[in-house]
């Protein structure tokens, strides 16, 4: 009989602790795929969809970048500064303090890639061209942003239904860029960095061989195996390029992360062959979640290195090209985080890491 006994599961990564609870956890039975309701009267004032330019703040970027007029149709994607954003453009950046408390100017970026002319359709049922181009302006925009060395972080991100924050049915993505480096950045880059003058390389490579290669067994006193551990078990998808895995500490069921096989610190470091695989990978992976759950809410994120134009190669530069390794952290939303996680950091997952990624595998897509 397996044993649902709740065990502590520590992220190698983030030194942050999961609780794993899979008593009452079983394969969920292929939903339907939920669409949320839109009103016909909210679909004709979209301002993401096709002839509806006029109805954003003046574009940034689009695909294809032929010459054509900015502000008009003809685009595949596009780029427009965010209206209600969260960082804006300021003459200079201040720093000042109020008693005990730090204030500074929200210099930065805001920026919505509208990632299809097209209303109704999700990032995962487009081609792979779409999808390429779609991650080719990600990149466009992340090598831009990081010309200016007052901006210190890039992050990419994507929300995708209500109950992820998104706003608007129509896809898209976003990207803000900071003149701060985010604490859960900071964590990863700092245990990155101790992993290293360990020497033990790279903590991410180091993940893909145990993936690859690694098996353990934990046996009791009879002899008998008490715990076995595979770690190729926790595998979604490869291909040549990449890899997709649940997380040995996953946060919540289906927690996803994407990473390059290949080490790499930096998403701007991608050739566009290897973002033309990265599209597969997430159109893969991305297809599974909505077969299986019935098009479930996520968040998706790419943790990239710091802007390396900001300073020279020193302090805690000094070894980042080595140490980091940038990466996709896909979140499900089938869960919800309640007082116990937040008032301890501590998360509980009601499914194992293995029977997750072992669900997935066995979910066919096209």
């Amino acid at each position: 009989m397996p044993d649902f006994s709740p065990e502590l599961r520590k992220d190698p990564i983030t030194g942050r602790w999961v609780i794993i609870s899979s008593a009452r956890a079983q394969r969920p039975e292929a939903p339907e795929p939920r669409r949320e309701e839109e009103s016909p009267e909210a679909r004709a004032r979209c301002p993401f969809c096709y002839g509806h330019e006029e109805m954003t703040p003046s574009e940034i970027f689009a695909l294809p970048n032929n010459g054509r007029s900015i502000n008009t149709s003809g685009w595949i994607t596009r780029v427009v500064p965010n209206k209600f954003p969260a960082f804006g453009i300021y003459p200079e950046i201040s720093l000042r303090r109020v008693g005990m408390y730090q204030m500074a100017t929200g210099y930065g970026a805001h920026e919505v890639v509208i990632e299809s002319p097209e209303h109704e359709t999700y990032l995962e049922h487009n081609g792979l061209d779409q999808i390429s181009r779609i991650v080719d302006t990600w990149w466009e925009r992340n090598v831009d942003l990081e010309r200016d060395p007052r901006l210190k972080y890039v992050l990419i991100f994507k929300n995708h239904g209500k109950a992820a924050g998104a706003s608007l049915a129509h896809p898209h993505a976003q990207i803000i860029a900071t003149t701060i480096i985010p604490d859960a950045l900071k964590v990863k880059l700092i245990n990155a960095r101790s992993h290293f003058e360990n020497g033990e390389g790279c903590i991410w490579c180091r993940q893909i061989e145990h993936l690859f290669y690694y098996e353990n067994r934990i046996y009791n006193p009879d002899g008998s195996v008490l715990v076995e551990v595979r770690q190729r078990d926790r595998m979604v998808a490869e291909n040549a390029k990449f890899i997709a895995y649940i997380p040995f500490a996953a946060r919540m069921p289906y927690e996803i992360h994407i990473l390059p096989k290949s080490h790499q610190y930096s998403f701007i470091q991608t050739t566009e062959e290897e973002r033309g695989e990265l599209a597969q990978m997430l159109k893969v992976v991305l297809s599974k979640l909505y077969v299986l759950l019935g098009n479930p809410p996520y968040n998706f994120y790419v943790h990239s290195a710091p802007n390396l134009n900001v300073r020279p190669r020193t302090g805690d530069y000094t070894t980042i090209r080595e140490d980091f390794h940038w990466h996709i952290e896909i979140l499900v939303r089938t869960t919800i985080w309640a007082g116990f996680e937040q008032g301890s950091g501590i998360y509980i997952n009601p499914l194992n890491p293995n029977d997750a990624a072992r669900y997935l595998l066995e979910t066919a897509v096209e």
